[in-house]
């Protein structure tokens, strides 16, 4: 019996570094199809494919013990997402294409095993602790992407542009941030992700460092850092970004910088304005999943603006509501570390949803979701009331 008990205790740590390592995975996955794809090592359509593959293994040894721990929740879950999609049908069959294109192969195989593998996870510790190793791989394979960037040794990469690297990139830098690991290993996956034309994971790198400085420094010394900071960034960065900009590193963000035009939407106001319309045209119940696919041949790169065109206005300002309420009830009574984690995820995942990709494709969602459902339960919040 003792035997059988240490076999399972250690198949029970085993299951938790498994499930925290499907959890994390997608953003090295990401992170390597970009490197082997941009570098010409294997055709882009073979790199994504790969990348499914991978997953799927990854995916189909956690289920091991998601079923295992979380049967109940596994069953509703898909459950509910199918009857949702078999909605989504009946709402528009032209989401009938997309929900096999994209939710079949993200939304069902990847987004939903993440949320429910990190709920199954028993010691949260283990999962810090895998984010942590899965974060410096994702440096080393950011920082191998940039030097091969700086030398021209990239020939697939159109445009010298690559936003999904540079999100894929968010994660590991925010999760270094949040240990306090080597800043310089930080700047440079800031200065890679710069490299990568991507805009929108600054603002949730900026987010969780003036979290940091609130719960560390007093609000003197934050001013003297940020003025400080402030005024060397206005008088060396428009030197850097020429010098680059002069040995041939042009990348989007780097020319909207010299530009002038940071700001730039990028066509998303239009796309904004033609998502509002069709909202509006069927307000009460909307047109299901995809349906901006449908509209646009593309999503509508808002979080908000996508669920009100999937279900209409008022189901999800409901959720909307429900969502805030627990979640700051939840902010207030967690500890400072937990707090800090939930800040991280919080911005890693719901702030580029309002500018990028869409949510039933994003692999941190559920990851922020899982822990929100972990905290929930370890402070009994639904049995208070």
């Amino acid at each position: 019996m003792a035997i059988l008990k240490i076999r399972r205790s250690q198949l029970d740590v085993l299951g938790d570094y498994w499930l925290s390592l499907t959890a994390f995975i997608q953003s090295i996955l990401m992170l390597f199809q970009s490197l082997i794809a941009d570098s010409g090592v294997i055709a882009q359509e073979m790199a994504a494919l790969l990348r499914i593959l991978l997953s799927i293994v990854v995916v189909g040894v956690a289920m091991f013990w998601i079923l295992g721990r979380k049967l109940k929740q596994t069953i509703f879950v898909y459950t509910l997402f199918t009857f949702l999609f078999a909605i989504s049908i009946l709402l528009g069959k032209e989401n009938t294409d997309y929900i096999i294109q994209e939710g079949l192969r993200f939304t069902y195989p990847i987004c939903i095993p993440i949320f429910l593998s990190v709920i199954s996870i028993k010691n949260i510790r283990i999962l810090l602790h895998v984010s942590l190793l899965i974060s410096y791989i994702g440096a080393f394979i950011g920082i191998v992407y940039a030097i091969l960037f700086v030398t021209g040794n990239l020939p697939m990469l159109e445009d010298m542009y690559n936003m999904a690297f540079g999100y894929a990139l968010l994660l590991p830098t925010l999760f270094l941030i949040y240990f306090d690991k080597n800043k310089i290993l930080i700047t440079f996956l800031i200065l890679a992700i710069l490299l990568a034309g991507s805009r929108g994971p600054l603002i949730p790198i900026f987010i969780l460092i003036l979290a940091k400085m609130f719960t560390a420094y007093s609000k003197k010394k934050i001013f003297f850092i940020f003025t400080s900071i402030l005024l060397i960034f206005l008088a060396l960065f428009p030197i850097l970004l020429n010098y680059l900009s002069d040995i041939g590193i042009n990348s989007r963000t780097l020319f909207l910088l010299l530009d002038g035009s940071f700001d730039s939407d990028s066509g998303r106001g239009d796309i904004y304005t033609f998502v509002w319309e069709k909202v509006l045209e069927r307000p009460l119940i909307g047109y299901g999943f995809f349906a901006d696919r449908v509209f646009l041949g593309m999503y509508c790169h808002n979080i908000f603006m996508e669920m009100f065109l999937n279900w209409g206005i008022f189901i999800p300002l409901f959720l909307y509501i429900i969502i805030m309420y627990v979640g700051l009830y939840l902010y207030r009574i967690i500890n400072e570390e937990e707090r800090l984690l939930l800040i991280l995820l919080f911005s890693s995942s719901v702030i580029p949803l309002l500018l990028s990709s869409s949510y039933l494709i994003d692999f941190r969602l559920p990851i922020f979701m899982g822990v929100i459902y972990v905290y929930i339960n370890k402070y009994s919040i639904l049995k208070r009331y």
